[in-house]
């Protein structure tokens, strides 16, 4: 399945603009990279922490969801 993020998360982004997101078990984090002459500037950066919960992959799956949303959140990237 081929999922436009861009649009998914409504993000407003020029042909320069690079958004990176690593999600692990215990964090998730966002960077926003705007290319330049020089080489890539970040120009937002976020991170937020997977809750602990219970060990079934429904609880996991929510809690990195979350944990997803939040990060969005506190970077704040330009949204249209």
């Amino acid at each position: 399945m081929d999922l436009d993020w861009k649009r998914l998360f409504r993000l407003a982004m020029d042909k320069a603009d690079v958004l990176g997101l690593d999600i692990r078990s215990s964090a998730v984090t966002v960077v926003r990279l705007r290319k330049e002459k020089a080489g890539y500037t970040v120009t937002t950066a976020g991170i937020a922490e997977v809750a602990a919960g219970q060990d079934s992959d429904d609880h996991r799956g929510t809690n990195t969801g979350r944990a997803i949303c939040q990060c969005l959140q506190t970077a704040r990237p330009r949204t249209r």
